[in-house]
């Protein structure tokens, strides 16, 4: 759960603190226990460690790749190398940019 889910649960029950305080607790427990939090939205344990075993890869976004494409935004060297190895297409639309 995510901490608002958590504070809204927990007022639910009656909890009468302030959203502040009880995310001061909560950051103090998460420290203490090493738990897996969610900031933004409720999501699964799950999708967290998918999430971390991503962050582990060097890779490029789609996003990137447009804006390298079609918007000279720079990509690095080696990144270029691998991108047009890997789909030629990409150096072809490059080159007619």
């Amino acid at each position: 759960m995510s901490r608002k889910d958590t504070y809204d649960s927990v007022v639910a029950m009656g909890f009468e603190g302030k959203r502040r305080v009880a995310y001061d607790y909560m950051n103090k427990l998460v420290a203490y226990y090493g738990l897996e939090i969610s900031i933004f939205k409720s999501i699964s344990a799950d999708e967290i460690q998918k999430r971390k075993r991503i962050q582990e890869y060097d890779y490029v976004t789609r996003t990137e790749l447009f804006k390298f494409l079609w918007m000279d935004a720079e990509l690095p060297p080696e990144y270029k190398v691998y991108i047009f190895g890997k789909h030629p297409q990409f150096y072809e639309l490059n080159i007619l940019h």
